[in-house]
């Protein structure tokens, strides 16, 4: 019950008009007239309360004479719209027991009196305490004054509304409470609740209420949403909102016609329904969503609420209808979105194909593409409906991607007028389709715009802002991918890298057995041809062949990463000004050389040696690109790799690192040629003027020292080389200086060598025997161990890698045969087995192969005087 019909419950109280009851309105009447002369104040609300004060009034005459109209007290009882409940109070008022409930009572509790007459009160209604309304009861049956408990939200397991209680004891001592459910008014108040504020401002005339009706009318008409009020299932009003809506042309088309037409035949029983029970019943229709037809057929989703409406003299309601075709097409969108993502298959190209699709698809543009900047060409790697003939790559210079990619704005992009700006003079595709818009966002991977998602209109097309989010959507989406393709790119890279070095290590350690015999036979020719004999030249000759032979075998080894490596803390400054003069004359006098060195450098861990070689080899890749001269710069500067970044890099982790930036003013590299560059044998020189092995160097040392190297280049635009190293942990200590290397000479010890190569051991125990050594020979690991069970061994000459058993293996099974044996490993190439990424354990002896039998002695006698 709202309110405003309280008014009209004395009337509905009593069984005929008469006696004393007129008088009783009569000065009801003079009440709120004599309240409006002091306060200037009349409202619908306080007349209603007034009412409701009287009709209560009234109530308690009538049960306190209820013995002289009985009949008339019962009618009244089970005819009030209002709820009332009679309780007596039981244990000094500890509890209270249930007298009488009327119907309208029963309704709103949803009970029946026969199932909870002469019960208790907590025992019908367990949470009755938690509402005030039990204390209040308590209070007025001991104090015998009524009470008002305003506004409040009753719930329990069974029912939860609103309710408004008046409290009365009667002159039998017992409680009477009269309360109203005005749940459904509370949901009509929010349905208006933004019209509240024109009722408000209608409070001090006629003229203000007259006022504020004007603005309330205002409101409707002006209001975005469509309000229509039905009668007896009509319409009997409709503002312009409305006819809009249902796109009609004037209110003659829907006044005084149905209502149940203008809804979509799937709901129109549930629209009837509701109907009745809202004329009938007054009962608030909540938000639902539904269709309604237009008057050309046409279907609109829409969401609706109503509530109970008095409109003319007649019972309908007040309906509230909101077009939802944008929510829906973005609910649908969404959908879609959605479920491209979740059925991407492992493809980043096809899921990017299927991104594009969507937005074309989405958006309904002419066509959608998806472009990439790959140097000073734009490849179209996802498409929709583009047109046959339509290249798959394309200058970039003239487009808007190009410049779309340069910009690199977060927002999308919207260009109109192409067939009439510069566009379409250096981009055939514009005039040729007629294209008008374009419609675009940077795509970016780790931070960096790297292609364009587009969408080109033959209209004027002018995108909303659900259409602005979507296209951010989608190009992060294709974004994503761009950086999955990328990683998937590195990995490749970085598997095939490692594949080739597998490679050059094992080959490096076969031809460096053949080097060790080599080299090893061509100095016992030398020590025993004469000086004057001229096949002495043949033998030299032969063993400079070697020692080339064996610097090739060397960068090999440092592609594949398994060279051994003496890395010392050190600052890169110190590496570049120490190579300064060296690469000055070097490069010549037509390149000038630059050094930009960062102050307070934080120090790495390299080898000097290693880092000094690879630094030559940039540099002479780099004269070598610059015929006609130029500009080399070297720089160094600390840098904390962040997220973004560490993704150029392979396999970095985001922390700080020391750069060696090596960059030069020359052609360029080409896509194709960039993405080889540090493949070993691979050379865009003349044949007979590189080994193609110079950068893949580069690459081993440092990727063996931790870090990674990047190459950026393109064609006319110089080439840059970035190297990152990993900076000491705080408080590491320098290493120590090592010792100086033993003198080769003789000795009396006994030498077991293990060798699986019939020439590298024959030349070893030749060159051994030769310096007095007893020498012992094993093709193995199983025939060592048994000379070792019969014979004192003071050092075990062992090669690392073996068929039966690697080098480690037999030391160790050595030194339990034999304890306290000195080991000295010789092998063509570091393995994990003596090695932690090619840095020797500590108390590791390696011989490297190639060896020649003076530098073997040498080992030999270091190894026995070590001590232990």
């Amino acid at each position: 019950m709202r309110l405003k019909d309280l008014r009209d419950l004395p009337a509905r109280l009593l069984p005929r008009p008469g006696g004393w009851v007129v008088p009783a309105l009569l000065w009801a009447a003079a009440c709120a007239l004599v309240l409006h002369r002091i306060t200037g104040d009349y409202r619908e609300d306080l007349a209603a309360l007034l009412g409701f004060c009287l009709g209560v009034f009234l109530l308690f005459r009538l049960l306190a004479k209820s013995g002289r109209s009985e009949e008339g007290y019962r009618k009244l009882f089970e005819t009030m719209s209002s709820g009332v409940a009679i309780y007596e109070a039981v244990d000094g008022g500890a509890d209270f027991r249930i007298v009488a409930l009327n119907p309208a009572a029963e309704r709103i509790e949803k009970v029946a009196l026969q199932d909870v007459a002469g019960r208790l009160l907590t025992e019908v209604f367990p949470g009755v305490r938690d509402f005030g309304i039990f204390d209040a009861l308590r209070r007025v049956w001991r104090t015998g004054r009524a009470e008002d408990i305003p506004l409040s939200l009753y719930k329990d397991e069974r029912i939860a509304g609103w309710r408004e209680n008046r409290i009365f004891k009667l002159p039998s001592g017992q409680v009477m409470a009269v309360y109203d459910d005005v749940t459904e008014r509370m949901h009509a108040q929010e349905a208006l609740a933004k019209s509240e504020k024109l009722f408000r401002e209608s409070r001090q005339t006629e003229a203000a209420l007259s006022e504020s009706q004007d603005r309330f009318r205002l409101f409707v008409e002006t209001c975005p949403d469509a309000i229509f009020v039905q009668t007896e299932g009509r319409f009997a009003y409709i503002n312009p909102s409305g006819l809009a809506l249902f796109g009609a042309k004037s209110p003659n088309e829907l006044l005084g016609r149905e209502v149940l037409p203008r809804f979509h035949p799937a709901y129109r029983e549930l629209a009837r329904e509701r109907i009745r029970r809202i004329n009938v019943e007054r009962q608030t229709v909540p938000d639902i969503e539904e269709e309604i037809l237009c008057m050309d057929g046409r279907a609109v989703p829409v969401a609706l609420s109503a509530v109970p409406f008095r409109f003319q003299e007649r019972d309908g309601a007040l309906v509230f209808v909101r077009d939802i075709t944008v929510r829906k097409r973005m609910e649908d969108r969404l959908r879609r979105l959605n479920d491209c993502l979740l059925s991407q298959t492992p493809d980043a190209t096809a899921n990017i194909n299927m991104l594009v699709s969507l937005a074309g698809e989405l958006l309904a543009p002419a066509l959608a593409l998806y472009n990439r900047l790959e140097g000073p060409t734009l490849r179209a790697v996802g498409r929709w409906n583009a047109p046959a003939g339509l290249p798959e790559t394309f200058p970039a210079e003239g487009t808007v991607c190009k410049d779309v990619i340069a910009r690199g704005s977060p927002e999308p992009e919207l260009i109109r007028g192409l067939l009439d700006s510069q566009y379409a003079q250096t981009s055939p595709i514009i005039p040729q389709l007629g294209l008008r818009t374009y419609f675009g966002k940077a795509v970016r991977r780790s931070g960096k715009a790297v292609g364009a998602l587009c969408l080109l209109f033959q209209e004027d097309f002018v995108p909303s802002e659900e259409d602005r989010k979507l296209l951010g959507i989608i190009a992060a989406a294709v974004g994503a991918e761009e950086t999955k393709l990328h990683l998937e790119a590195q990995f490749l890279q970085a598997q095939k890298m490692e594949a080739v070095g597998r490679l050059a290590g094992g080959v490096a350690h076969d031809f460096n057995n053949l080097l060790t015999a080599i080299k090893g036979y061509s100095e016992f020719l030398i020590s025993s041809i004469p000086a004057e004999d001229p096949r002495r030249e043949d033998a030299a000759e032969i063993l400079k062949a070697a020692d080339r032979a064996a610097a090739l075998t060397r960068q090999l080894l440092a592609f594949s990463r398994r060279q051994v490596l003496c890395p010392v803390r050190l600052n890169l400054n110190d590496i570049v000004t120490g190579t300064t003069r060296m690469l000055k004359r070097l490069l010549g006098e037509d390149i000038l050389y630059r050094t930009d060195l960062a102050p307070a450098l934080r120090p790495v861990r390299v080898d000097p040696g290693q880092m000094e070689q690879a630094i030559l080899n940039i540099v002479v890749n780099a004269r070598d690109a610059m015929p006609q001269g130029g500009t080399l710069s070297v720089a160094t500067a600390d840098v904390d790799l962040g997220d973004a970044e560490a993704a150029e890099f392979s396999g970095l982790a985001p922390v700080p690192y020391a750069e060696l930036r090596i960059s030069d003013t020359g052609a360029g590299m080409p896509p194709e040629v960039k993405s080889r560059v540090f493949e070993p044998f691979f050379t865009t020189k003349e044949k007979g003027k590189g080994t193609g092995l110079g950068l893949s160097m580069v690459y081993g040392i440092v990727k063996q020292s931790n870090g990674d190297v990047v190459v950026k280049s393109a064609p006319g635009q110089g080439t840059t080389f970035r190297i990152l190293l990993p900076v000491c942990r705080e408080g590491e200590e320098p290493e120590e200086p090592q010792a100086a290397a033993a003198e080769a000479g003789a000795g009396a010890e006994t030498v077991l060598v293990t060798e699986d190569d019939e020439t590298v051991r024959s030349m070893a125990r030749r060159s051994l025997a030769r310096r007095g050594y007893t020498v012992l020979e094993a093709d193995g690991g199983e025939e060592a161990l048994r000379i070792l069970g019969r014979t004192k061994v003071d050092l075990l000459l062992t090669d690392v890698i073996m068929p039966d058993m690697n080098g480690r293996e037999l030391a160790r099974h050595a030194a339990k045969v034999q304890p306290g044996i000195r080991v000295l490993y010789f092998s063509g190439y570091t393995d994990d087995v003596i090695s932690r990424h090619g840095v020797l354990e500590p108390g590791i002896a390696l011989l490297q192969k190639p060896f020649t039998p003076e530098v073997l002695a040498q080992k030999v006698r270091e190894a026995l005087d070590l001590r232990a």
